[in-house]
């Protein structure tokens, strides 16, 4: 894929998943998203001909990063260095794909007819045991999760493109900040909690 034409489909995408946003998935046709980019339909079919492609590519580019990430990781020592840069590169994905995430959470039925919100889940479950295995103390797990979920909640909530008008005038950096700074002490904590 060249730049230009994997610029144009990641811009494709984007713009999809705002109308998506903004007035459902439902009813938005690619006519809309079409005339959003300035391009023709037959421009958009170029690169994808149904709402249903535009989704999937999102959640696929989204879910194949993670995946990656997480078959890194199984394969690095179990220490409190490598769980921290596994956990800095998840909040580098999760802050690229927040817009697939929060469609995800808003309108999950629309990803399990292709199978998406399944391998969400178990994409989910790998990154969890990355950072406390399934034989863990409940509490470790439990924060284990609790960790990663407020990477997602800390970026939707008060990333630049908050469902929350109010929540909105947060500079990114700050917002990263604060996700790193509570998910790392939820997610690596459990080294210093083991050092007592």
């Amino acid at each position: 894929m060249t730049e230009r034409t994997g610029n144009t489909r990641e811009r494709i995408q984007q713009v999809a998943l705002d109308l998506f946003a903004e007035q459902g998935y439902d009813k938005t046709s690619l006519r809309e998203i079409a005339e959003r980019l300035d391009v023709t339909k037959a421009a958009l079919y170029y690169h994808f001909k149904t709402k249903d492609e535009i989704l999937g590519s999102v959640l696929d580019d989204y879910l194949t990063e993670v995946e990656e990430l997480a078959d890194w990781a199984e394969q690095q020592p179990q220490d409190a260095e490598h769980r921290r840069e596994v956990l800095t590169r998840y909040i580098d994905i999760a802050g690229r794909g927040i817009k697939a995430a929060r469609f995800v959470q808003r309108a999950p039925e629309h990803t399990g007819q292709s199978g998406i919100g399944e391998r969400f889940m178990k994409a989910m479950k790998r990154m969890n045991l990355v950072f406390a295995s399934q034989d863990a103390p409940l509490a470790e797990r439990l924060r284990t999760s609790m960790g990663i979920i407020s990477v997602h909640m800390g970026l939707m909530i008060f990333g630049p493109e908050s469902a929350r008008p109010e929540e909105r005038g947060y500079d990114p950096d700050e917002v990263r900040a604060a996700v790193t700074e509570v998910a790392t002490e939820l997610v690596i904590g459990a080294d210093k909690r083991a050092a007592r």
